[in-house]
């Protein structure tokens, strides 16, 4: 069994972590380190969905992490830079949620977090925890840096087109819907989270400043072995959890058919289990993809203006976070990549998050 350890206890994230590794059956969770107020209460008091399944307390000491082969830290990027260089030191392998080592450039996250890094020589070794484009480098890192939930559904998406240099990379624009548990557990201003706001309530935030649109064009930039360049518009949905993201990308080649395009999507991941490509003229919806690790891909073509729609569905909280590092951790060890990810019911979900309380959302 892979002793696992978990930095980071409170929040979203790290309940679909604990959720997950329980049914995981080459996983055993070795400690839980808290550093917040939650430090030495047991898993099931903070989380009452556990009570009976793992009997748990978290700790303060950090240094119970050194004993895991695989550490899993769901903390602010600060945290990351401070406490990820020094897991890495002790030997253990390290899968950051946080944006801390996501950018290949230190001056791009810089400027795009508006935040020093400390740890720049580890943006060298990290690898980008995109697993069905970089599983090969993934199966040896030390560190795997988790993709944004955002990025997830818009890489996927658009890989095939960039890879393929089907597409001008300076002509795509998305626009993405997320639940609100994308905010986290403790969202500020949490005045624009309440109930009142959003149910029946549909609204744009952060428009062409979100911070995972650096991290999405360094990505297809990649792909398409040049600069890329977006227009990203995300909203905020009334939904717990799940991203829906519409990609448009200009056609660079005449006479590229719909049955072409989506030809393409199923050669490209036909060896890729968590991509499901929808069938002609079929959308993804959120609601299919809640509670697993599927990215569903629709794809479609409008000749009039030369342009490809593409549509992916995820569960933010899933193949956007928890899932997406469960399934970097399976290639890292050697275990089957769906392992402890399959057969979740996609119905589970819809009171995985009542444990978080009006109190703790608004204090």
């Amino acid at each position: 069994m892979i002793k696992v350890g978990i930095l980071g206890t409170g929040g979203y994230v790290a309940k679909e972590l604990i959720r997950l590794l329980l049914n995981h059956p080459d996983c055993h969770i070795e400690c839980l380190v808290s550093e917040s107020s939650e430090e030495g209460k047991n898993i099931g008091e903070i989380f009452p969905t556990f009570r009976k399944l793992i009997n748990k307390n978290t700790t303060k000491e950090f240094e119970a992490l050194f004993d895991c082969e695989a550490v899993l830290t769901s903390k602010p990027d600060d945290n990351s830079i401070k406490n990820v260089p020094i897991l890495v030191e002790q030997r253990c392998r390290v899968i950051d949620l946080s944006a801390a080592y996501r950018f290949r450039n230190a001056h791009v996250y810089e400027t795009t977090y508006n935040r020093s890094h400390t740890s720049k020589e580890l943006l060298k070794e990290a690898v980008y925890g995109l697993t069905e484009l970089y599983g090969g480098k993934i199966k040896s890192a030390k560190l795997v840096a988790n993709p944004g939930c955002y990025p997830v559904s818009v890489i996927l998406a658009c890989a095939p087109l960039l890879k393929e240099q089907l597409v001008d990379p300076d002509d795509i624009i998305v626009d993405s819907y997320s639940g609100v548990s994308g905010a986290g557990a403790d969202p500020k201003p949490y005045s624009d989270y309440l109930f009142c706001e959003l149910m029946g309530n549909l609204k744009p935030y952060k428009v062409c400043e979100h911070r995972h649109a650096p991290e999405i064009e360094q990505e297809l930039g990649s792909l398409a072995q040049c600069k890329a360049t977006m227009t990203f518009v995300p909203h905020l949905a009334p939904l717990k959890r799940g991203i829906l993201s519409s990609s448009y990308l200009k056609l660079e080649k005449s006479g590229v058919s719909p049955s072409y395009l989506r030809d393409l999507y199923a050669d490209f991941y036909k060896d890729k289990y968590f991509v499901r490509i929808m069938k002609p003229k079929e959308a993804p919806s959120v609601s299919n993809v809640a509670g697993t690790n599927f990215c569903d891909i629709g794809i479609f073509s409008d000749r009039r203006t030369s342009r490809v729609v593409v549509i992916s569905a995820i569960d933010n909280l899933i193949k956007g976070a928890a899932g997406q590092a469960i399934q970097n951790l399976n290639v890292m060890f050697g275990l089957d990549e769906t392992s402890g990810l399959v057969g979740v019911n996609a119905e589970t979900p819809a009171n995985m998050l009542d444990n978080i309380t009006i109190e703790k959302l608004l204090k």
